[in-house]
């Protein structure tokens, strides 16, 4: 197996979760989707920004009626996370990326369950989606523009139980790299097993189209999350966190 790169995986991160809109800045990516996660409303600071990075940055975000905010990682440019705390910006969520050699899986044991994956997010997925996570309806749109917006092969995947749907989550291939997203679970269903099913056929389903490595983000914070991956063997290649204008 070839060595990853941070890079590499932080760019193939990017193109899984694209944003609506997205302008140039030198080599950084100003990208925004409505304030619908931060994911796609941030600065990729991979590469040299252009001069007078910070006002380029806060005029295009308030132009928008967003808060401006970077994704700060091993791939940004040294000493631009401190250029953004002298000038008042906050951090804020500290993530993990993780990662797992691609590898043949046991055959997910799903009990009373079974899990579909699609190919798109359609109406009923996204229902599922929102409902689980308590988000409102009105997100819909965006994740609706993220979803249809990803080139690379997708899998959205759903868990049922006596025809209630008890987790979802995504999945999205290109070369020889799959990123695995938005696993989700009822707040009644967890600690049940089901995260670790769920994301077992996702990895599955990577590897079955030839990816060698699979991956996916994580907030530091969230033990149990992190307690799943790493026994379905994934490790920490690098940490990012964001930071956002304190007001």
């Amino acid at each position: 197996m070839r060595e990853l790169a941070i890079e590499e995986v932080e760019r193939h991160a990017a193109a899984s979760w694209p944003s609506v809109q997205s302008e140039s800045l030198g080599d950084w990516k100003l990208r925004a989707t409505y304030g619908v996660t931060k994911r796609a409303n941030s600065v990729l600071t991979i590469g040299e920004p252009s001069p007078g990075w910070i006002e380029t940055t806060e005029h295009f975000y308030q132009k928008l009626g967003l808060s401006a905010i970077f994704m700060i990682s091993a791939s940004s440019p040294s000493g631009i996370d401190e250029e953004l705390e002298r000038n008042g910006y906050e951090k804020i969520d500290e993530c993990y990326t993780m990662v797992k050699e691609a590898g043949i899986l046991s055959p997910p044991d799903l009990h009373n369950g079974d899990i579909l994956l699609v190919d798109e997010a359609d109406d009923a997925w996204l229902h599922s989606f929102l409902s689980l996570e308590g988000f409102p309806n009105e997100r819909a749109s965006a994740y609706q523009a993220i979803f249809s917006r990803i080139n690379g092969k997708k899998a959205f995947a759903v868990y049922r139980e006596a025809g209630l749907t008890l987790a979802v989550g995504t999945a999205v291939c290109e070369g020889d790299l799959c990123c695995i997203s938005n696993i989700v679970v009822g707040e009644k269903s967890r600690g049940k097993g089901i995260a670790k099913k769920l994301v077992s056929s996702l990895l599955e389903w990577g590897r079955a189209l030839g990816a060698g490595y699979s991956y996916l983000q994580v907030v530091k914070s969230n033990a149990p999350a992190i307690g799943l991956y790493e026994k379905l063997g994934f490790t920490p290649l690098s940490s990012h966190h964001y930071r956002i204008k304190s007001e």
